[in-house]
């Protein structure tokens, strides 16, 4: 017989930050909810805050849909902007509507972004590229459980052994 496939989901699910404004609709979400959340991340990694937290839920998601339904612009500050106009433009374009999010057409649009340092994901995997610029955190403390390489180290002296094992469960992700 044949499978139907169907190409959204309607599962409620994920952190409410991050959460795209079509989730919060409840009118079907497909991939591109995963670009929105790419966009939360490295707002957050770039600036040590949410995009749209507000301290109260229900102003939360209203901020985020006024954001992703370009009723409203998303806060980038100017300093940054200036000294980064790709990686802000990634920014709004990850955080937007979803009609003209960037990765709505596929991995490649991303990829095609002048933000986006390399051209081989294998080259990323193995880090072999280093950070496009790395933000300033708010404070000294927010990196202490950050190694030298990047990576998180809550034992110092302990090593983090690669994992190596079945990962065929997740080839088709």
């Amino acid at each position: 017989g044949s499978t139907l496939q169907c190409e959204l989901c309607y599962t409620m699910c994920g952190t409410p930050e991050f959460l795209a404004p079509e989730f919060l609709a409840q009118r079907g979400y497909g991939t591109p909810v995963d670009w929105w959340a790419l966009g939360c991340v490295l707002y957050e990694m770039l600036f040590a805050e949410n995009p749209f937290e507000t301290g109260d839920l229900k102003k939360t998601f209203t901020r985020i849909c006024e954001v992703g339904m370009n009723s409203d612009k998303l806060y980038i500050p100017e300093d940054y902007a200036s000294q980064h106009p790709h990686g802000a433009d990634m920014i709004r374009g990850l955080l937007t509507k979803e009609a003209t999010r960037l990765g709505t057409n596929g991995v490649p649009e991303v990829h095609a972004h002048a933000y986006w340092p390399w051209d081989s994901a294998d080259d990323l995997l193995d880090r072999r590229v280093p950070a496009p610029d790395k933000g300033k955190p708010k404070q000294s403390a927010s990196a202490k459980h950050v190694s030298s390489t990047g990576t998180r180290d809550f034992y110092p002296g302990h090593e983090h052994p690669k994992y190596t094992g079945d990962q065929e469960w997740c080839e088709h992700w």
